[in-house]
């Protein structure tokens, strides 16, 4: 695992998201992919933590040399907000602007 972290660093992720990564690795069985895969999307996590398993999970082959498919995982985040309206608009699809306006 100190390879595979060493290895993200020289991609150029942070410290602390190889940190993240690290962790949700420590908890699946890293010796069949697949059924690690299996094991994150059967586990309690939240969908976020999810898919956030499942990049470390491709990387982690990647580094191993090992080709994974992984499930399209969308991810559904709830909005709570007591006295605005968010408005959501693409722009040429990369930039995103929010307009809230007070009701």
């Amino acid at each position: 695992m100190v390879s595979f972290g060493i290895w993200l660093l020289k991609k150029g992720n942070r410290e602390s998201t190889v940190e993240r990564k690290l962790k949700y690795l420590k908890r699946l069985s890293l010796n069949n992919l697949e059924a690690a895969k299996l094991q994150v999307l059967s586990s309690p996590w939240s969908d976020r933590s999810k898919k956030q398993a499942l990049i470390a999970l491709k990387q982690y082959a990647e580094f191993k040399g090992v080709r994974l498919s992984l499930p399209n995982f969308r991810v559904y985040v709830k909005f709570f907000l007591n006295d605005l309206e968010v408005l959501l608009v693409s722009l040429n699809r990369s930039a995103l602007l929010y307009v809230f306006t007070k009701f």
